[in-house]
């Protein structure tokens, strides 16, 4: 008999139905929930994990003695349905980002703590093994003191999804970045922010006061999916393709790394289980997804500016 949690995925789309095909071969889910107010999405349900109940609603959901909840709707949605569910006494997975204002993740954040609910932001890139990897020998000064994070992504057909390119791609980055340099959460720390962008490419370069850089390039026009991570230090550095998992250290003399693969939403799932039945601190920490979502809040306000002053130019739709 199974003695794990009683689990409801809320939201059935697209990430909603990876995230319920992935914990119905976990053995340590107690029993699988989902919800959602679209009835197509609802009837695709067991297909993807066949014998989980399907709700239409959270005040239904709050009905079933669920303990715990994932919520895997649009961005917009995550703070208030985040609030929600901790009202309903749950702890929450939120996937990423965890808001798309700052002051609504604090609040999210100071309503989980006020509770003592466990909230774990869904940020799944870094839980890849690559990227784990790459973070630890950075923090192990395989390479010096970092002076420049370069990140590039894309994704395949992605020109008809509605959440803006910086909204959807630039999360993943920016968290891998704040896990290398965590004193950049500091705002106070940030010189300035360069920002070129359309609808489906943004471009952005940071300049720190301490001299260092960190510059982002995302894009939804790509013909195949690109996830690459690039981090310069004093005395080397390392280049991570994370699809392959394939990590170069160079300026040193050591061989290609290939840390072992496994799937990352896997990883995240389980350890989100793993803080539930064990009381492991969750990580990412809260903390870091509030400095994602300040800095794309950052990010998202110069385009407007840039709008302003240069109406000609086709800028990002509002997440």
């Amino acid at each position: 008999m199974t003695t794990g949690p009683r689990l409801a995925v809320v939201g059935a789309g697209r990430w909603g139905a990876r995230y319920l095909s992935t914990l119905a071969g976990l053995s340590s889910v107690g029993q699988l929930l989902a919800c959602d107010i679209d009835p197509a999405a609802r009837a695709r349900v067991q297909a993807v994990a066949p014998g989980t109940t399907c709700v239409s609603s959270l005040d239904e959901l709050s009905t079933l003695g669920v303990e715990a909840a994932i919520i895997a709707t649009p961005s917009s949605t995550h703070a208030s349905l985040a609030l929600r569910c901790i009202e309903m006494g749950l702890h929450i997975l939120v996937e990423k980002p965890l808001a798309t204002e700052p002051q609504a993740a604090t609040e999210v954040i100071a309503a989980a703590a006020r509770s003592s609910r466990l909230l774990l932001p869904g940020h799944i890139t870094l839980h890849d093994p690559g990227v784990q990897r790459l973070i630890n020998m950075v923090k192990a000064g395989d390479i010096g003191q970092p002076l420049h994070f370069h990140a590039e992504r894309s994704s395949v057909g992605g020109l008809h999804r509605t959440e803006s390119t910086l909204w959807a791609l630039g999360p993943h980055d920016l968290a891998t970045f704040f896990s290398i340099v965590p004193e950049a959460e500091r705002s106070k720390e940030i010189r300035a922010v360069h920002v070129e962008t359309c609808s489906v490419q943004t471009a952005v370069d940071i300049a720190f006061k301490n001299g260092s850089r960190a510059t982002f390039r995302w894009s939804r026009t790509e013909q195949a999916i690109v996830r690459k991570v690039r981090v310069i230090g004093t005395t080397g550095e390392l280049v991570l393709d994370e699809p392959s998992g394939t990590l170069h250290l160079r300026g040193a003399h050591q061989p290609t790394i290939q840390p072992p693969r496994q799937a990352p939403l896997e990883l995240q799932c389980l350890h989100f289980l793993e803080c539930l039945q064990n009381g492991v601190k969750p990580r990412p920490s809260p903390g870091l997804a509030l400095a994602v979502v300040g800095l794309l809040h950052r990010i998202q306000a110069t385009i407007y500016q840039k709008r302003e002053t240069e109406p000609m130019l086709q800028t990002e739709a509002a997440p």
